[in-house]
């Protein structure tokens, strides 16, 4: 779910889970690979699980189902 952010901002939220196993054909990104505002916020964003960024951020995780941090994580945008 996009939320209005005083009026001028779109916030996003995400969530982030902790996966064992990746499919052979899921879309990765490691960390090192995340445009800085979301390589910026990601070691956060694993402390908490979820959150919300702006969506500057959101457009860094959005070609990717998962990242690879010092685990593997699921990423989901709302």
């Amino acid at each position: 779910m996009r939320m209005p952010f005083n009026g001028m901002v779109t916030m996003v939220r995400i969530s982030l889970s902790p996966v064992d196993q990746v499919a052979a054909d899921a879309a990765i990104a490691h960390y090192d690979q995340l445009h800085d505002p979301a390589k910026e916020q990601f070691p956060e964003l694993v402390r908490r699980r979820a959150g919300t960024v702006d969506e500057r951020t959101a457009h860094g995780f959005r070609s990717c189902e998962y990242v690879k941090y010092t685990d593997y994580y699921r990423i989901e945008l709302e």
